[in-house]
Parts: C-alpha cells; structure tokens; sequence
C-alpha cells in the first residue's frame, strides 16, 4: 500500500515546507512573541512589527527576537506602509491598538 502524501514515511523526514517571508503586526505581544519564536524556529524569514521599532525585552525569546527584522508601526495611526508588504508572503495581524479598555491583561490572566 503506497502511503497517501499527508503520511509520514517511517524513517524518512517528511519533505520540507518551503520557506515564507512573513509580517507579523504587533510581534512585540504575548502572542507575537509566540508566533514569531515558531515562524523563526521552522525557518522563515520575519519582519515584527511593534510601536518602538525594538524588539521585546524577553529572555525567553531572545534567539527568535534577534532573528527579527523590527519596524516601527502604530496600528491606530497609520495604516503599514505598502514597501512594508511588497516583500511578504503573508501578514498574521496581531496588533492591537493602545486604548485596551475592556481587554484583560492576558499576561495577568495567565500568570
């Protein structure tokens, strides 16, 4: 019986996915930080997005981080600059916008 192309051959790697050039808006976050340590650790390519510009001061993701492309945007000001989006592949919107009321802090919740 061949195997369909969604199994995994036993004792060979299944092929690998090709890499992506992704933006993540508001990578700085406590999701984009978790979305852009595992865009970086399967090997693609990632511009973050945060409103300084810098990345996130977080040991715990501190190879991810430094692997980032950083820019500088704030989502309720302005809309991304279009050069920002010619070289992608794909965008994972996280960004949100300052004024949180009515949003949890989820790091609280969670903590």
């Amino acid at each position: 019986m061949t195997p369909s192309p969604r199994q995994a051959t036993p004792g060979r790697s299944p092929p690998s996915a090709p890499s992506l050039r992704v933006l993540v808006t508001g990578a700085s976050g406590f999701l984009g930080r978790a979305v852009v340590a595992q865009l970086v650790a399967r090997g693609h390519t990632v511009w973050g997005t945060s409103q300084s510009g810098r990345p996130p001061a977080d040991p715990a993701y501190r190879d991810a981080i430094d692997r980032v492309q950083w820019l500088s945007w704030r989502s309720e000001e302005t809309p991304l600059p279009a050069h920002s989006l010619a070289e992608v592949d794909g965008v994972i919107h996280l960004a949100a916008g300052r004024d949180r009321k009515g949003f949890p802090d989820a790091e609280g919740a969670l903590a």
